[in-house]
This record gives C-alpha cells, sequence and structure tokens, in this order.
C-alpha cells in the first residue's frame, strides 16, 4: 500500500528490532505492511490493519499479537473466557462482578471491515486506504437488549452495533462490515454467529461514533449464543453487583483482531452530555449565589440555568445542532414535568446580572494568575490571554476551586440528574424517534486509563459500581491514555 519508497524504512526498521534480516523474512509480508500502516494511522484510530484482501486464516491476527510493540507480551490483557476472580483487581474480587462482566462480554463484538470509503475524513487518517478493499479490524458493542434476543428457524436476527465513527463511517462500509459475536478463542471458531452490516443509523465525526445496523442469518450458532445470553442474564439476576468502594473500569475488545481480551484501569473523567465538569462547577457557583441573593424558587434558577448554560450550546451527538423549536420543545417538556419553572421578567433580569457578574469575575481572576509576577494587567490584551492554550486549563482549575468552597442549594445533584435524563430522553425522541428507558441517558465523552491496543478502536470501556454503569467506544488513545467519544449512563434501578 501506499509509496514503497516511505515505507521501506519501516519495513528495515522492523528487520533489526527482531534481531535479524533472515528472521524477518519469515514473517508473512502482510504483517509487516500491517504493521507499518498500523503505525501511520494517528491517534484518532486505534484498528489493526491488514493491507491485503483477506488473511485471516493464515494466522495474521495471532502474528501481530505476538509482535506488538505498545504492549509487548500483552500481560495487561485477560482472555475473557479464561478470567478468574484472580485476574480481576484486587478490590473487585468478588464472585458476582466475575458473573457480570462475563454477560457484558456477550454485547462485545468484532468488526471486520474490507472497504474505506472514499468520503471519509482526512482526520480518520490512511487516505490512501480510501476506495480499496483492504481490511480493517475494529471492536463493537451490541446496543439491543440481549435478554430478549431471540430467533427462530425462519427468521433474521437486526440488532443495532455502537462502534467509532472511523471503524465503520457510512452506508458503503457498514455493508463491507462483518460482525462476529462471541469470538472467545483464537482458534475455536465453531460458536461464532456471523452477521453483515446493513446501514449506518447514526453517525457523528465530531465524537466519533457510530451506530449501524447488522442482521443475522438463522443458523446453529446464532441460536446457541441468543440461548447461552439468556442464560447469562439469568445468573446476573441472582448475582448483583456487590457493593465496592471504588467503580471498576475497563474494557473488553479484540486486539489485534484475536479474540476477546479485557483489560483494567481507571476513569479519569466523565462528561454528562448536558454539560461538562466546568460548567457544572459553574451551575454550583452561580446557584448559591442566586439562592443567597435572590431567595426566588429553586424552579426558576433552574429554568434560568437549563437555558443559558445547558441548552445553549447543546448538540445532541446523534445530529446535527438543535433548532429554536426543537430546544423551545425541551424547554417545555421539563417544564411539564414540573423540574423548571420559568421565572418572572424582572427575575430574569436578576438573574442575568448575576450570571454576567460571575462570568466577568472568573474571566477577571485568570487574567490574574496568567500574568502574575509581570506587574501591572492595565496594559494586558486580554483578547490575546483568552486564546492562549493554557486560559481553558486555568479556568477550569479556578471554578472547581470556587466551587469547592460554596453551599450547594438544595437537592443540587438530584435535580441535575432529573434534567439530564429529561433532556436526553425527549431529544432523542424529538430527533431519532427511540424511546430511551428512564433509566439512561447520554454521555458526552469519557477519558480513562485503561490498556488498549490496535483493534480496540470502537470496543466498549465500561465504568461500573453499586448503583450505575457508564460506557463508551473507544475512540483515541495517547500513550496509556484514552478517550471515548458518545456513551450510554444507566442508573440501577432496585
Amino acid at each position: 500500500m501506499g509509496n514503497q519508497k516511505s515505507t521501506q524504512p519501516l519495513l528495515q526498521e522492523t528487520s533489526i528490532q527482531k534481531g535479524s534480516a533472515r528472521e524477518s523474512s519469515r514473517v508473512p509480508s502482510a504483517v509487516l505492511q500491517g504493521e507499518v500502516a498500523t503505525l501511520n494511522q494517528g491517534i484518532h484510530c486505534e484498528m489493526a490493519l491488514l493491507p491485503c484482501d483477506d488473511v485471516i486464516n493464515e494466522g495474521v491476527c495471532d502474528i501481530m499479537y505476538r509482535r506488538c510493540k505498545k504492549n509487548p507480551g500483552h500481560l495487561l490483557f485477560t482472555p475473557v473466557a479464561e478470567l478468574t476472580l484472580e485476574d480481576l483487581p484486587v478490590e473487585s474480587r468478588h464472585p458476582n462482578i466475575l458473573v457480570q462482566i462475563k454477560q457484558l462480554a456477550f454485547s462485545v463484538v468484532r468488526l471486520r471491515t474490507n472497504y474505506t470509503s472514499t468520503h471519509r475524513p482526512d482526520r480518520f487518517g490512511l487516505p490512501s486506504l480510501k476506495g480499496t478493499r483492504k481490511l480493517r479490524f475494529g471492536s463493537g458493542c451490541i446496543l439491543s437488549n440481549l435478554s430478549e434476543l431471540s430467533v427462530s428457524k425462519e427468521s433474521k436476527l437486526v440488532v443495532e452495533i455502537s462502534t467509532a465513527a472511523h471503524v465503520v463511517f457510512d452506508d458503503d462500509e457498514a455493508k463491507s462490515t462483518r460482525v462476529e459475536c462471541f469470538l472467545q478463542s483464537d482458534t475455536d471458531f465453531t460458536s461464532v454467529a456471523n452477521g453483515k452490516g446493513v446501514r449506518i443509523v447514526h453517525v457523528n465525526v465530531d465524537h466519533d461514533f457510530c451506530i449501524f445496523e447488522c442482521e443475522f442469518a438463522q443458523s446453529k450458532q446464532l441460536l446457541q449464543f441468543c440461548s447461552s445470553v439468556k442464560k447469562a442474564k439469568e445468573d446476573c439476576k441472582t448475582n448483583i453487583w456487590p457493593f465496592v468502594n471504588n467503580p471498576l473500569t475497563f474494557s473488553i475488545s479484540h486486539p489485534h483482531g484475536t479474540a476477546q481480551r479485557i483489560s483494567f484501569g481507571s476513569q479519569l473523567q466523565r462528561n454528562s452530555l448536558i454539560a461538562s465538569e466546568v460548567t457544572v462547577n459553574v451551575m454550583k457557583i452561580f446557584s448559591s449565589r442566586v439562592w443567597q441573593k435572590l431567595h426566588v424558587d429553586l424552579k426558576k434558577i433552574w429554568h434560568f440555568i437549563v437555558c443559558e448554560l445547558c441548552l445553549k450550546d447543546f448538540q445532541l451527538p446523534l445530529s446535527s445542532t438543535l433548532k429554536g423549536k426543537d430546544l423551545a420543545s425541551i424547554v417545555a417538556h421539563l417544564v411539564s414535568k414540573e423540574l423548571i419553572t420559568h421565572p418572572l421578567e424582572t427575575e430574569s433580569e436578576q438573574l442575568k446580572g448575576i450570571y454576567k457578574a460571575l462570568v466577568k469575575e472568573i474571566a477577571k481572576v485568570i487574567v490574574l494568575r496568567l500574568v502574575s509576577g509581570q506587574g501591572s494587567t492595565c496594559n494586558v490584551d486580554k483578547k490575546k490571554v483568552r486564546q492562549t492554550a493554557s486560559y481553558e486549563a486555568m479556568r477550569a482549575e479556578i471554578v472547581s476551586e470556587m466551587a469547592s468552597r460554596v453551599h450547594l442549594v438544595p437537592d443540587f445533584e438530584g435535580t441535575l440528574e432529573r434534567i439530564h435524563f429529561a433532556i436526553t430522553s425527549e431529544t432523542v425522541k424529538e430527533i431519532t424517534g427511540l424511546h430511551l428507558p428512564a433509566t439512561f441517558c447520554l454521555l458526552r465523552g469519557m477519558d480513562y486509563a485503561v490498556p488498549t491496543c490496535p483493534g480496540s478502536s470502537g470496543a466498549p470501556v465500561f465504568t461500573v459500581n453499586t448503583r450505575e454503569m457508564a460506557m463508551v467506544n473507544h475512540s483515541r488513545a495517547r500513550e496509556k491514555l484514552g478517550s471515548g467519544g458518545v456513551g450510554l449512563f444507566v442508573k440501577f434501578t432496585k
């Protein structure tokens, strides 16, 4: 693939790293080409690449797995089929957790895409693959309720799969994608159920998120898969997630296109759909000040917060930016649910005044800190200061400090959560026609420190505890840190 001159130095380097040119010559050329392509795909992508049509039966995935430079030996990756209590983090070694993880593993699928669309954005890397039928491996997650899966001898099973948009971008790529369920062995493929992509349901490039429809023809493997899922679901009902002090964060993926592996790590940050951590802290400060100064109905304060902070720049990851009528519909829905109340005109002006004063105060503190030690701030170009890379980081630090010192208004966290769920469900219903359960909402993203490998693109990264579960599809990797785009957040019911 690509320019032969540009790949030659990398191939020579591979020979040296393996010890000798003679040893390297025994490695299939597909592996060497795949390693070169993988190195050049960029931070937005962590696919396993095989720049040839279809060589899966030649054991290429296993060779690439053993030759991996990012995680030599894959000591932090455990085959899901072999997972035991001793493999779990010490604080999470509970039989029920093991049962729950193995249930979640049923939702993870291997994706084999053998076409790269000519319409893919260059930010997704590898522009030289556009229009070719070279093989790419990624991972995905079945979104359908697995406990309700059923298939008769005459019917087909249709499910929706979530993954990263850089794995499956458009209808052309979806139709060229094979979905493989229950791939838990590198040598025995007899129980694997194979499905075929049909069409894109939703895609968002900015959030690197995609949902596509997949169809499974009736087969012995599919019936076995559905039966195994139901049994695992019954086991989970009697083995609920135990109480643990810290949430458990892990990813289940198909590194280098091999069978399912699990890796454990930690969650660094999680952003709700309607507000980032910085915005939530601003909400805390603002609501506290209004509550102390005006003593207005809390629902009126929340009305202002929703309109000015939650929805002003709100974008549903499954669609384009919302229009005015959509925002008005969301506000009306929240009012009908008695979560917010329209403030009087005079109250609105007072709320705006307090908010503007807070914004100016935060900006002033940021400038003072950024230019501290440089004398007077009178001659400082504040516009240029706001454009510096350190401005947003300083803003996050300052609002966090300010929020830590305020007295929160009554039931702040609970109200924000109820509004979050209501906004999500109403917006998803209005724009996509999908009805999310009352305990589900969307996430805007999550950062984590979980080991990943080429082939982990699109894999679900979970954070679970007794009360809730969050899941995002793996999007980007920077050394030991990763981030996912759109995801799901679920509150467990008793």
